[in-house]
């Protein structure tokens, strides 16, 4: 650019030529001349007043594109060919956590997380290349550790010395994630519950096909026998047989009922126990007595194993009789004939253990998380052969359970046997209240 003296110099010069000019001119052309000078003079005064305010206009535009760059609730991002920044507004550097000076120049991967570095390579190696807006998410780090889901909105621009550029907008979307996630979460939930729900009606539908089956057994027994004494024509044998028949039924009917009350009792959260500090050893027999006779029937053979230095032990004595009585019929009843049964009282640590093991059909593997809920039955065809409500091991395990124990079924597979072993803790009961009626009797059919 020209000094100013250069400048002056040349004006006068171009003066003195003017002036020579005018020299020549007569007085109206030199009037004209000063007219057209006039008019060109005031043209130029309103092209400046225009480029003025054209000026002031541009200002006030970049101000509020400015205001708004800078204030956008949404990150912006311009990266060059190489992945360093060259602008950013202040959303975009408080997404990062870092101020906006010290972004600039910084390559922008290093804010990308590790497994989506790969992809922003990709994007940044298509710049060249030119395109179309892309829409995408990457995982971004933020300085103090902590990262985002982000969704990237990008475009590809030129700068003014012809270079390309990636343009980004950037929207933190961790929350409408989390949002989807839970979405997705209460959907699933919903729809295991709905499952859940047709499942617990199948069973119950299933359970009370069983229960009027079960009922209407004993009782078909009972008064097929009736009618025939009612006819007065039977032998003193036959008679006999029948009152043992009808009784052996009438038994088994109660059983079933009152297994029914202790499901209700249990759902209802009102059965209870009434412990004391006992020998389980008279317990045990006792159990066992009940249950010798069907043991005989099938010739199947009870061993007892105990440990007789175990000290007293609290317990509800009818409620754990009913227990180890249900563990007991459950191995008979499952047992082929000549099988063996063997029941072990023994001392684990802090607890006592009793165990009752068979050598009967087993418990298919796939069926032994659930040997202990209400209404489920390992197969129907073994609920018709074998009878019962399948309802024992659940009362079992809850009674167990009141006395703050556990119970746990085992088995190697089908035709393998079944061990079931109860844990009691050795002085503490979780739940010892009165209310129990008195004298319990024996409960639950297998």
């Amino acid at each position: 650019m020209e000094s100013k003296p250069s400048l002056r110099s040349r004006a006068i010069e171009k003066l003195k030529k003017t002036s020579d000019l005018l020299n020549i001119l007569s007085p109206q052309e030199t009037e004209h001349l000063f007219h057209e000078l006039q008019v060109h003079q005031i043209e130029l005064e309103m092209q400046n007043e225009d480029l003025r305010s054209s000026q002031s206009q541009l200002e006030e535009l970049l101000n509020r594109y400015t205001d708004l760059y800078d204030f956008a609730p949404i990150g912006y991002f311009t990266l060059d060919e190489n992945g360093l920044v060259l602008e950013v507004n202040l959303k975009g550097a408080e997404l990062l956590a870092v101020e906006r000076r010290h972004l600039i120049g910084k390559p922008f991967i290093v804010y990308v997380a590790q497994a989506d570095r790969a992809r922003f390579r990709e994007r940044l190696s298509g710049i060249s290349k030119g395109g179309v807006r892309e829409s995408y998410e990457l995982k971004l780090n933020s300085l103090g550790g902590s990262s985002f889901d982000a969704q990237i909105e990008e475009s590809i621009g030129t700068s003014m010395g012809g270079y390309p550029l990636l343009r980004m907008a950037i929207l933190d979307i961790t929350r409408q994630k989390q949002a989807e996630q839970a979405r997705e979460q209460l959907l699933s939930g919903e729809q295991k519950a709905r499952l859940e729900a047709q499942e617990a009606n199948r069973l119950k539908d299933e359970f009370l096909a069983t229960v009027s089956h079960e009922l209407r057994t004993p009782l078909n027994a009972i008064c097929g026998w009736a009618n025939l004494l009612r006819t007065g024509e039977v032998d003193p044998e036959t008679e006999e047989t029948a009152l043992e028949t009808m009784e052996r039924n009438a038994k088994a009917q109660e059983h079933l009922i009152d297994d029914l009350l202790d499901l209700s009792r249990i759902i209802t959260g009102k059965l209870c126990l009434k412990a004391r500090p006992l020998n389980l050893v008279p317990i045990i027999e006792a159990a066992i007595e009940t249950v010798q006779q069907a043991a005989e029937a099938k010739e199947i053979e009870i061993k007892l194993d105990i440990d007789l230095s175990i000290g007293p032990v609290m317990v509800d004595p009818d409620r754990l009789q009913q227990v180890i009585w249900n563990l007991l019929s459950n191995a008979i009843k499952f047992t082929p004939g000549r099988g063996q049964v063997e029941i072990f009282l023994e001392r684990v640590d802090s607890s006592v253990q009793i165990r009752v093991r068979d050598s009967g059909i087993g418990i298919p593997a796939d069926f032994l998380p659930y040997v202990f809920d209400r209404f489920r039955q390992a197969d129907g065809g073994n609920t018709r052969s074998y009878g019962g409500l399948g309802l024992g091991l659940a009362i079992v395990k809850h009674l167990v359970e009141l006395h703050g124990g556990s119970v746990l079924a085992e088995s190697p597979g089908e035709g393998r046997g079944t061990t079931l072993t109860v844990r009691l803790p050795i002085r503490s009961v979780k739940k010892i209240e009165s209310g129990s009626e008195p004298g319990a009797s024996l409960r639950g059919a297998a």
